[in-house]
């Protein structure tokens, strides 16, 4: 155990008296017994909290597949009891998940007087661990958010970049069961549909969440029973925070008047809607994938088709097509006149009585059509400096005057996505695939050999590159069903590969030599020139960034793009790797 550093709040150590045999005993029930406040252990008898709960971590990391063995894992500490104990178990399962490299990361916000304090705490206890440690100070600006979703934001922003220095294959945090529950009732308090009843994920991104099947009691359980020390955080206490009231508050209250359960129930309800969002999410992907045309910095849609879907699926729809342009979510009110926009055109002629019938009968939807067909301008103004309008058959969504992407970069400019906004690291094995959501794409790989490699070879070297494509194509593994739209292919020398590749975000200001060029050039320049040639203008449209294909630290695919110079097939080659991008499934660019 590390040694305690200054300042430290001590948990209350109790002694574990069972013995092993007894442990082994109740291993198989000791989650359910701790929910149940351990009522079915032997009179005298105490299970051991710690050795349970790094089964039940260790579990929860295996069947969501949180880490894999050999990769590096960033511990998100601020401090307190929770990401002390996430930190005190990964550390003790370290060795059996196969863990390269533990680091400790700590995000100063510079909310209070002893923020400082805080951080050299974390620092300590680090050292302690023998662990690096990283720190990020950053400056919280709210610009119409509230205090703490800007400082939530700028701490997501802090720990990629800290994860990126570590080389982190994953940044593990540290919430749990009360905090999936808290965040479903806030959600349900503000009128969330399912995506936002489903709550935290296991994981995100880079991101892992390896306690989340944890409840806060068995934590505080497991701090005193090893002895840990935190600190306290004042502002945990602060009833003029909506999350703190609900802690504090209307949970205490819904378990004593309504249900002793009430969490668990929350957190059930996390885990039904989260199936039903990616269903429902995966529908949208392939409506947008379908109906959607991108137009440079515009998007549309066909108003007939769009006037046949049920009312559920327009909502996803619109909603979905304005994150595509411009990274933000609409509110349901929005939504909703967004739809009236777009119902409007078969109701042309309407009367001011089917405007208050609509009000007296319909939905929101209806309403703004009404009121739309009564000969208000067809087009409508939208957050952000957007707008939408109609223009014969079709609804477009554009920029307007001001109008900009989420990051503040201009429509039609560059539509650069901040790593450390859009941070995401994914592992591409060959053969393999990867989702990318954030991209909206799949990434597949496979490799080829002997003779197929060798007519790709030949191919190539005659001036022939749509034909070795074809080849590969041929060779490589079924398309989905649904025939998708290939945004980009890439054949390269699978003897200069450090496997696994890495599929994260592109850095504007990257630079990779490009097949067949002298010199390294920025991405920035890359893309620009892509975007505006032919054919490939639609494969990219503007308003989409492409990530970046990874051998080690080296850039080898610009996806889409280009491919790096260095790993081209030569004459020389031997086995072939083949990498492809598509993007119908899931929406993509």
């Amino acid at each position: 155990m590390p040694p305690i550093p200054r300042g430290a709040r001590l948990g209350r150590a109790l002694p574990v008296q069972a013995t092993a045999g007894e442990r082994r005993k109740k291993r198989a029930g000791a989650a359910a017994g701790r929910r149940a406040g351990r009522r079915g252990a032997p009179r005298g008898a105490r299970v051991g909290v710690a050795g349970s709960l790094l089964e039940e971590v260790r579990d929860f990391i295996n069947r969501h597949r949180l880490v894999a063995p050999g990769q590096r894992v960033l511990v998100a500490v601020s401090g307190g009891r929770d990401s002390v104990v996430l930190l005190d178990v990964l550390v003790r399962l370290r060795a059996d998940l196969g863990l390269a490299a533990l680091g400790v990361a700590h995000v100063d916000h510079g909310l209070r007087p002893d923020s400082a304090a805080d951080a050299a705490w974390v620092r300590d206890l680090a050292a302690g661990y023998g662990l690096p440690f990283f720190l990020r100070r950053v400056r919280v600006r709210t610009g119409g958010e509230s205090p703490e979703a800007a400082a939530r934001a700028a701490r997501y922003r802090a720990l990629w970049e800290m994860g990126r220095d570590f080389g982190a294959d994953r940044i593990a945090l540290a919430h749990h069961a009360d905090d999936q529950a808290e965040t479903v009732l806030l959600r349900l308090l503000a009128g969330a549909g399912p995506a936002g009843l489903a709550g935290m994920r296991p994981r995100r991104g880079r991101f892992i969440r390896p306690l989340l099947g944890v409840e806060r009691a068995v934590l505080a359980e497991y701090a005193a029973e090893r002895g840990l020390n935190w600190r306290e955080d004042p502002t945990n206490r602060d009833l003029s925070i909506p999350r703190n009231r609900i802690r504090h508050e209307l949970l205490p209250l819904l378990e004593r008047a309504y249900n002793p359960a009430v969490r668990r129930i929350l957190c059930r309800v996390a885990t039904i809607m989260a199936a039903e969002a990616e269903l429902l999410a995966r529908r949208t992907r392939r409506q947008l994938a379908r109906l959607a045309v991108m137009e440079g910095d515009r998007g549309g849609l066909p108003l007939a088709a769009f006037r046949r879907l049920p009312v559920a699926d327009q909502r996803r729809l619109l909603q979905a097509l304005y994150r595509r342009l411009t990274g933000r979510d609409l509110s349901f009110e929005a939504v909703e006149r967004l739809r009236g926009l777009a119902t409007a055109a078969a109701s042309a002629g309407a009367s001011p009585g089917d405007v208050a019938s609509a009000e007296e009968h319909g939905d929101k939807g209806e309403v703004e059509a009404a009121r739309l067909a009564t000969g208000m301008p067809a087009a409508l103004d939208l957050p952000g400096g957007w707008r939408a309008r109609r223009e014969g058959d079709q609804l477009w969504i554009e920029a307007a005057l001001g109008g900009v992407r989420r990051g503040g970069v201009a429509p039609g400019v560059f539509p650069a996505a901040a790593a450390g906004e859009a941070g995401y690291r994914y592992e591409l094995p060959v053969p393999g695939s990867v989702e990318v959501p954030e991209a909206g794409l799949l990434l597949r790989a496979w490799r080829l050999g002997g003779e197929v490699a060798r007519a790709v070879r030949e191919a190539l070297a005659r001036g022939d590159p749509a034909g070795a494509e074809a080849l590969a194509v041929r060779a490589g593994p079924e398309l989905p069903s649904e025939a998708p739209r290939v945004v980009g292919r890439a054949l390269c020398d699978y003897n200069e590969l450090k496997l696994p590749l890495v599929v994260r975000p592109a850095s504007p200001g990257e630079r990779m030599q490009p097949l067949g060029a002298r010199g390294r050039r920025p991405l920035r320049r890359l893309y620009r020139q892509a975007v505006g040639a032919g054919a490939a203008r639609e494969a990219l449209p503007s308003g989409w960034w492409p990530p970046l294909v990874v051998s080690g630290d080296e850039p080898l695919w610009f996806v889409g793009v280009r491919l790096a110079d260095r790993f081209r097939v030569r004459p020389g080659t031997g086995d072939i790797a083949v990498l492809e991008a598509l993007a119908a499934d899931k929406g993509g660019p």
